[in-house]
This record gives C-alpha cells, structure tokens and sequence, in this order.
C-alpha cells in the first residue's frame, strides 16, 4: 500500500466527539521528502494519537515531521515539543498536561503549511 493511498482518508482518522480519537492521524505527510522516506515507511499505516507522549508511534512521527521540517524551518514547533517532551518524560507534567498532544498537533500544522521541496 502506498502512502497515497493511506492518506486518501485526509489527516484525521474516524472523528467523534472525543479529543483523542479527532487527534489521531492516519499519515502525517502525503508523501515523504525522499530523504525521509525511511521515517515514513517506519511510521506505518497505523493510527497515531497524538496525545499519547513517549511511545514508539508516536515518536516515529516526530522523527518524521523533523526530517521534513530540516534543521531551520519551524523552530518555534519544534522547540516547543522538546521542551514539552523532556518535561513530560522526566517530570510527567508540562503546563499542568501529561502529554504533549497540543506541541505536537503545532508541529504536524507546521510541517503541512510548508510548501513542497
């Protein structure tokens, strides 16, 4: 299955009323600069939840979104969800949250408002 056929349902996965389940993705970005592929095709077809900090899904997303950005374009995003990360995973809180769902939802919006390479 190619990747444009997993992003044929768009970025949100089955949306309901609930937070976590409208922030699940189905594939961050249609298709993957070629550098980045190999995060991509890690990332898998399944869904992600964005809320659910430090696990290997979600992690792969952001070794994908930052390979996609590169190392000058959304810095802001992308230090935001550092900061937020190394707190939730050392401390377990950041700004009274056990996750980092919201940096990373900023990072994804990022990353699909730059324009194609």
């Amino acid at each position: 299955m190619t990747l444009d056929a997993v992003c044929d349902s768009g970025w949100l996965g089955d949306a309901s009323d609930s937070i976590r389940s409208m922030a699940k993705l189905r594939h961050p970005v249609a298709t993957p600069l070629k550098r980045c592929e190999k995060y991509a095709k890690a990332l898998g077809v399944a869904d992600i939840d964005l809320h659910a900090t430090g696990t290997r899904a979600n992690n792969e997303l952001v070794k994908l979104l930052l390979c996609e950005c590169g190392k000058t374009l959304c810095r802001d995003a992308v230090a935001r969800h550092r900061v937020c990360h190394g707190n939730v995973m050392s401390v377990g809180v950041f700004e009274g949250r056990r996750d980092c769902g919201e940096e990373l939802g900023a990072l994804r919006a990022c990353v699909a408002a730059l324009p194609r390479r």
